[in-house]
């Protein structure tokens, strides 16, 4: 960020400006309440993605064990 370096050598417009962009990109707490953001856990992240794709690729009987494409699905 190059507003936050001038702004550190005593520029008050570019204090203002990285303030404001700081505010619209969600970098501090606040912003981040104003933009309603959430932070999902990785393994709940993990779990539901793994159980939609055990729901959505369908399972053949017997698929044979050398043809590499049964390995494959559309997502």
């Amino acid at each position: 960020m190059r507003w936050k370096v001038r702004a550190e050598q005593g520029d008050l417009k570019a204090a203002a400006e990285a303030r404001q962009l700081s505010d619209r990109l969600g970098l501090n707490p606040l912003a981040l309440m104003r933009l309603r953001a959430e932070v999902e856990h990785v393994d709940e992240v993990e779990n539901r993605g793994k159980r939609r794709r055990e729901t959505s690729v369908p399972q053949r009987k017997n698929p044979p064990k050398d043809d590499p494409r049964s390995s494959l699905y559309a997502v």
